[in-house]
This record gives structure tokens, sequence and C-alpha cells, in this order.
């Protein structure tokens, strides 16, 4: 399982808070804004797997010292993570899905043959039209359930997607 959660901006409590509803995931994606909001949190990354990407105000996105992108592989699945999703590179060439944050709205479309979601946003209950959310994906070989989730443990939207 893979937990999915952006747009923090340093919003400890609530970040904490969805990462606690349901501890069953070995991996988490962390979008941006802001990068280092999970580097402190030990106990909630110790033994998981950890990804994150820089969001646009971060000072090292912008000086392009830290790249804006990374590319991950998990079971058979391939995702890229970034933050703005138009700074989305044009070769998306055996990628699966983009996870992307920055405009706090959970979304989930497909483009270009990939699947692009936005978890939401862990900033504050309740901002720019939105509940905070993150989402939780299950994967199997050939199966990936998505699931957005309120920053209270509420399902209010399941995808799946086969291969």
């Amino acid at each position: 399982k893979i937990i999915v959660v952006s747009d923090s901006r340093n919003n400890q409590k609530l970040l904490r808070t969805q990462m606690t509803i349901n501890t069953n995931y070995e991996v988490i994606f962390h979008l941006g804004d802001y990068y280092g909001d999970l580097d402190d949190n030990y106990d909630l990354i110790e033994s998981k797997k950890y990804f994150h990407v820089p969001g646009i105000v971060t000072t090292s996105y912008l000086s392009r010292n830290i790249f804006p992108w990374i590319k991950i592989q998990l079971e058979s699945w391939n995702f890229l993570l970034i933050h703005d999703r138009y700074n989305v590179p044009k070769d998306l060439s055996g990628i699966n899905f983009v996870c992307f944050g920055h405009t706090h709205k959970p979304e989930i479309f497909q483009e270009r043959n990939v699947v692009f979601f936005n978890p939401g946003h862990s900033k504050k209950i309740f901002d720019r039209g939105n509940t905070a959310s993150h989402i939780m994906i299950n994967l199997t070989i050939d199966r990936a359930v998505i699931e957005f989730i309120t920053y209270d443990g509420k399902i209010f939207n399941r995808v799946e997607v086969v291969k």
C-alpha cells in the first residue's frame, strides 16, 4: 500500500492525522510544499519507503538544486512524482501514473494514456474550496485501487485501474 500526501505547508498536526488514520502502508509519496515536512517525523517514515519531491515554494525547486520530479517503479507499475503537473516532462513512455499536487484539489483523469491524480492537500482542514485529503493505493501486478480519503478517514472516491 502507498499513501500519497501533498501541500502540507508545514501543518504537522494535520499531516500526522492523515498519516495515522491508517498506518497499513509501506510506501509514502509526498508531493511537495513543503519538501521537508516529513523529515523530522521519524516515527512516521522509519521502516517505510519514502519518496518526496519539492514544491514550487521550495527554494531548491526554484533554483533547480533538487530535480522537480522522480520516477519510481513499484510492483509492475511506473509512477512519476511531481508537484506541478504543468512541469511534467513531454516523454511519459512507460509511465502508468503521474502523481501531482499544487492545486489542493483532489482529482483523477487520464491524459496521453497515463492516469494523473492529485491527492488534494494537507494544508488545513478546508482550503481553496476543498477538504483536506490524501490517497491510499493498493497495488497488485495487474490492478491498482486508488482511494481518495478525507483527513478524518472517509473514503469519497474509489477508482480501479487494470492493466
